[in-house]
């Protein structure tokens, strides 16, 4: 618990001392142990304005989550995982949460996460995103954003893999410079797909069913469950599908590169 707390508190020293901070995946934790992460946190040195400190973030249970949060010192922050106003609207009324954490492009899209945001205001409930896509979907948050009145900030996984921001054109680059994104003026999103460059890094054969670059997927025409997806062969288990992301060790050398091209 300790050397997560200093991990924080180094960051906190050496880069972001003034700025909304939230941390994310401490792994599968206990109610005990989620709160003495949450008590590791609230040093004054660490200022750490969220912390998703159990798995139950992900698959929230009322009662639980309500009791344990008011237990801390530290606000929780969650639900990145669940979908739409309806499902996070008892959370925010019956106070099961600090901050909302949800990602726009699981969410809802962008009226719908503006809703459970703007919801969530309503309780004193601000607003982090998480954001762990392409830069379409990174740029498509960073618009959702501008229009919350209590955002604080957006996460982001994927700038360290080198071709990420690579895959759109139309932009200035680096898209986040100073640890913030340049909301574009331009039409739409204020970006457009370099074909090539997507193409290019389309996922290996082995972790799809099916592969191309926009070829019609006439057999999800009508509805139809995961399950009976993947007993037609028409989709793969999530492991067998996507792979690790790629990340940088502490040598700055790429990681898991043997899941992409």
């Amino acid at each position: 618990m300790e050397y997560w707390g200093e991990y924080v508190e180094a960051v906190r020293e050496g880069h972001w001392a003034d700025i909304p901070m939230g941390a994310d995946h401490f792994g599968r934790m206990t109610v005990e142990t989620g709160i003495m992460l949450g008590k590791a946190m609230a040093k004054p040195s660490r200022k750490l304005g969220g912390s998703r400190m159990s798995s139950a973030s992900k698959r929230p249970r009322l009662g639980n989550d309500e009791a344990n949060h008011r237990r801390l010192p530290t606000p929780t922050l969650g639900y990145e995982d669940i979908w739409g106003l309806d499902t996070y609207r008892p959370f925010i009324s019956q106070g099961a949460l600090g901050i909302i954490h949800c990602d726009m492009e699981t969410s809802g899209g962008l009226m719908e996460t503006r809703r459970i945001s703007l919801f969530a205001s309503r309780y004193g409930v601000k607003t982090m995103m998480h954001q762990a896509g392409s830069p379409v979907g990174a740029m498509a948050s960073v618009h959702c954003a501008c229009t919350l009145p209590d955002f604080q900030c957006i996460e982001n996984h994927a700038f360290d893999i080198p071709w990420w921001q690579d895959m759109v054109k139309g932009i200035d680059k680096p898209l986040i410079k100073n640890g913030c994104y340049t909301v574009p003026e331009k039409p739409g999103l204020g970006i457009e797909l370099d074909d090539e460059v997507v193409q290019k890094y389309l996922r290996e054969p082995k972790y799809l069913i099916k592969t191309g670059y926009f070829d019609p997927t006439p057999e999800f025409d009508a509805p139809i469950t995961l399950a009976q997806a993947q007993a037609k062969g028409w989709m793969s288990t999530r492991n067998g599908m996507a792979g690790p992301w790629v990340h940088i060790d502490e040598n700055g050398e790429l990681v898991n590169r043997a899941d992409f091209r």
